[in-house]
């Protein structure tokens, strides 16, 4: 059988996922206590609030805080400031694209 002749176009080299220049997650508090608190929150909430009162059913992928954190950091990892909403019904509330597009 004949070998493959060589190809002409250049090798491609391995580019960083992110570009941009967000500190990491834990370093913005996502730490090991977030994510307990969104374990609670997605477990009191295992659906889209958004979307069940609208009558479909949904899973919530997000925990997301009633009070904003910078409105109240006392309530950060209070169970009861978290509702469990859908990456759409998420975006659509912070004025943001359907696929995470920046403000």
């Amino acid at each position: 059988m004949p070998k493959r002749p060589p190809s002409a176009a250049p090798r491609r080299t391995r580019t960083p996922r992110r570009i941009d220049a967000r500190p990491a997650a834990h370093k913005r508090g996502y730490d090991h206590h977030h994510r307990r608190w969104r374990e609670a929150v997605l477990k009191r909430f295992p659906l889209c609030v958004t979307c069940e009162r609208e009558g479909r059913i949904t899973p919530a992928t997000i925990a997301h805080h009633v009070e904003e954190v910078r409105d109240n950091p006392g309530r950060r990892l209070d169970v009861e400031n978290g509702i469990g909403l859908c990456m759409a019904c998420h975006n659509t509330l912070h004025h943001q694209g359907p696929r995470g597009a920046s403000r």
